[in-house]
């Protein structure tokens, strides 16, 4: 029998907009929020479920008993999940550059396995040249030495838009359920960042901040990213290049020193003039 009052929400992404930020607060305080009643759904946890979403699709009765387990639990109240790869990966190949061809079937899928649960579903996006530059950087952590002027060849500039992920969110689980939220507030701060997503969760929910440790996930300086062009190519392991990745983002972050330049400015002011006004709409209207 599902207990009445229970708050269940996933936060779903999109890759490069704070969600490691809310996970590493739900993972350093859970001494302080599972007492109040906030449960955590770890991100390890959710992707042995979801995986890039081809989990979900072959089975989605894992998840669905997941969160069954949750509703008849009576020592929590809120449930919160956060892992990015629900929508699958952006730009993958073959797919002419979409952002995210794979949401709404992926999205189709989360909406079968979640069932009666009545999970509200949170996505945070990005100002789309932003989001270009950041993850062409995911790509350089995780070993290419492509050139951004060669890898934004593969990206159409002209299929950015968020509003087909909003549409299939609303299509599938209704307006009610789906929140937007607005990368841009973790320029605030990480706190603010965490403490404005629980109170989309749930505006009631009162639990204490306590330490929020420096995310672990910085993006490398202009410097840092000439050295992992020119390294990147030399390594030969998984466990080369995750050493690579934390020696430049401790040594060479932006945190000192300049961020690298990717577009060339007209071109990214060209880009953003191009979504503007429907971003905006997007986050407000949410």
């Amino acid at each position: 029998m599902y207990l009445r009052g229970k708050v269940t929400a996933l936060h779903i992404g999109a890759h490069k907009t704070a969600t490691s930020v809310v996970q590493h607060w739900m993972n350093q305080n859970q001494a302080l929020h599972r007492p109040a009643g906030l449960q955590y759904l770890r991100r390890e946890e959710l992707s042995r479920l979801i995986g890039w979403g081809e989990r979900l699709i072959a089975d989605p009765a894992p998840l669905a008993a997941r969160m069954a387990r949750f509703h008849t639990d009576p020592r929590f109240r809120v449930l919160v999940g956060s892992y990015e790869n629900v929508l699958g990966r952006p730009f993958p190949r073959g797919n002419d550059g979409q952002l995210y061809p794979n949401a709404e079937r992926n999205i189709a899928a989360l909406d079968r396995a979640l069932g009666r649960s009545r999970c509200k579903i949170l996505l945070t996006i990005r100002p789309q040249p932003d989001f270009v530059e950041s993850y062409y950087l995911q790509t350089v952590h995780q070993g290419s030495h492509q050139l951004f002027s060669e890898w934004v060849k593969g990206i159409d500039l002209d299929q950015l838009s968020w509003r087909p992920v909003a549409a299939a969110l609303h299509a599938s689980f209704g307006r009610d359920r789906v929140e937007l939220i607005d990368f841009r507030i973790v320029k605030q701060g990480d706190e603010a960042f965490v403490r404005h997503v629980l109170n989309r969760v749930d505006p009631t929910l009162k639990v204490p901040m306590g330490e929020l440790r420096e995310a672990q996930n910085r993006s490398i300086s202009a410097q840092g990213l000439d050295m992992a062009l020119a390294v990147n190519p030399l390594l030969r392991s998984p466990a080369e290049r995750h050493a690579l990745r934390g020696f430049l983002q401790k040594h060479f972050s932006n945190v000192d020193s300049p961020r690298p330049a990717l577009f060339d400015p007209a071109e990214k002011a060209r880009v953003w003039d191009q979504y503007r006004a429907e971003y905006d709409e997007l986050v407000a209207v949410s």
